[in-house]
């Protein structure tokens, strides 16, 4: 099963994953993708007979034929996990493998990154910090508003300072 991380839109991405799967399990794509096939393969047969030193029309054949073979033909299980939440692992069934691919590595890729820079930057000593409790893993896109909302809450002990700035904004 190929994972996704969301954050916080989990239902999106599985409508979107059972969109794409509906799509490609239906008849009538089906039916597009072999008339399209069917045209090049007779435009391939045509280009062959006009210039068969190129070979181009046998190239953009094997080139589909590839493409379809490897990237849209294989259907694998797609599990979309929540890192926000508590609800359980959304699991889609019959996603095209090319389309499970990107999204698996590029949400990995976004998901340890931020486990790392949120690692990083929690363990910045002093005032500089940053609280578990407004971590982007834990809060999603909501992240922006609440910091923002938290920094409402922020008081300066130095009264002069906390003049200056007051002067300053």
């Amino acid at each position: 099963m190929w994972e996704i991380y969301a954050y916080q839109n989990a239902d999106s991405l599985f409508g979107v994953f059972n969109a794409s799967a509906a799509i490609h399990a239906s008849g009538d794509y089906a039916s597009a993708v072999a008339a399209v096939a069917f045209c090049g393969f007779v435009a391939a047969l045509i280009a062959y007979a006009f210039a068969p030193e190129k070979l181009q029309g046998w190239k953009w054949l094997a080139s589909v034929v590839l493409v379809f073979g490897i990237l849209i033909v294989p259907k694998v299980t797609v599990g979309i996990i929540d890192k926000t939440g508590g609800s359980p692992v959304k699991v889609v069934d019959n996603v095209p493998f090319g389309v499970a691919l990107l999204g698996s590595l590029t949400s990995t890729i976004g998901h340890t990154l931020t486990g790392l820079f949120e690692t990083a930057f929690q363990v910045i000593p002093g005032a500089g910090a940053l609280p578990a409790e407004l971590s982007y893993q834990q809060n999603g896109l909501m992240f922006g508003n609440r910091l923002v909302r938290e920094t409402g809450n922020v008081v300066f002990q130095d009264p002069a300072f906390r003049t200056d700035l007051v002067n300053f904004i």
